[in-house]
């Protein structure tokens, strides 16, 4: 399996332009995949209504190219998503489209806007799993004659990373990704179930948006990060794997992968991935990873584990200073965790299921990962003193 990689210092588009072209020709160039006729749908990450700078969103300019790319080749672009969060008689995923510039870039390129919310939606079975034994996908995807995932470089709280293969649980419209999220509470399920939509919506390439990433604790409270790199990949797990690695992180540590890889969806082995070079030459120094003490699991045997997980509990508390009662993660929580007094936020966390909704979507960073177990503060310790130092 092939991961390509290419430098590309900014937005600019010339720059961009290049840069994909000389990306794509690693794994067989652009024309390789896109025919004339084709409608292409180019599934972005528009997880909240965030501007370009703050790298929550997949880059205006990248789907700008992107669309005219498929435009010289003689198809025709689509451009799609539902993004998180739910409001009371508002379509979240319409201000995102228009605040991201994701929408202007669209409809420069002539291309095709699609709000998932409002497009409707297919259900598809999904025998192997018995909590999720059918799922409902945007329609767009399936009258896509081909699917690009086009991810963010970005770390996440709950699955360290968030890419390839979690971008596509955005085709799952509106409020379903809450309920989604209340059906599989522990992280394990909830990898297992984006690795089913994954492999249900299979796009056929994915070209990752890492020019401008985040660090720390995304998706979109971390920090802007420079990185400078283009990636694509015709396997997102693979991709996802690479990017990881790049991003410090252990080897297989992802849960998305290993859920994938278990199932057959992909490839996480590196030495069964090919790269233009070595992955050392790639990777960054001092690249901030989520300050999730759940990442110590990964490195120790089951038995311990299941002993020790009250002990790396981690939730999800309110800074009341940065809160302004927008309701947004009130809603957005799948087990109705949380209620506004007094114009703040407060999380029961007797009820609290740590899917981190609440965290991913606040838009003002009100919402802070907190220790609650002995081992979580000796992580968030660690980690502190590791920034410091």
């Amino acid at each position: 399996m092939k991961v390509s990689i290419t430098k590309c210092k900014s937005y600019e588009e010339r720059l961009v332009d290049e840069a994909l072209d000389e990306l794509m020709n690693y794994i067989g160039g652009f024309e390789s995949y896109i025919q004339p006729g084709m409608k292409v749908l180019l599934k972005v990450n528009l997880l909240s209504a965030k501007p370009p700078e703050k790298a929550v969103t997949t880059h205006p300019v990248i789907v700008k190219v992107l669309c005219q790319k498929i435009k010289e080749l003689g198809a025709t672009p689509w451009v799609g998503d539902s993004s998180g969060g739910i409001l009371p008689n508002q379509n979240p995923t319409t201000k995102a489209l228009q605040v991201s510039e994701i929408e202007q870039a669209v409809l420069s390129a002539r291309g095709e806007v699609l709000n998932f919310d409002k497009c409707g939606a297919v259900k598809v079975d999904n025998p192997g799993n018995k909590t999720f034994p059918e799922v409902y996908i945007a329609k767009p995807i399936f009258d896509a004659d081909l699917v690009i995932s086009v991810p963010k470089f970005k770390t996440h709280g709950l699955t360290l990373f968030t890419g390839s293969v979690k971008n596509m649980f955005g085709c799952v419209p509106g409020s379903l990704k809450r309920d989604y999220h209340r059906k599989a509470p522990r992280l394990n399920d909830f990898a297992r179930i984006l690795a089913d939509i994954y492999n249900l919506t299979l796009p056929s390439l994915t070209i990752m948006d890492g020019i401008l990433g985040m660090e720390g604790d995304g998706p979109s409270g971390g920090n802007p990060k420079d990185i400078g790199l283009l990636l694509a990949s015709s396997d997102g797990a693979s991709l996802d794997e690479v990017a990881a690695k790049i991003a410090g992180l252990s080897s297989g540590t992802l849960p998305t992968g290993k859920a994938c890889a278990s199932m057959g969806y992909g490839v996480i082995d590196l030495s069964e991935i090919e790269l233009p070079g070595k992955i050392e030459d790639w990777r960054l120094k001092d690249f901030q990873p989520p300050q999730n003490p759940m990442v110590i699991a990964n490195f120790l045997p089951g038995f311990l584990v299941s002993g020790m997980l009250n002990q790396l509990k981690t939730l999800p508390d309110v800074s009341y200073d940065e809160c302004v009662g927008c309701n947004i993660c009130r809603d957005s929580c799948p087990v109705e965790a949380i209620d506004i007094s007094r114009s703040k936020a407060n999380i029961n966390w007797n009820s609290c299921i740590e899917c981190l909704c609440c965290h991913e979507l606040c838009p003002e960073k009100a919402i802070r990962l907190t220790p609650k177990g002995v081992l979580s503060k000796l992580a968030f310790g660690l980690a502190n003193f590791r920034r410091k130092n």
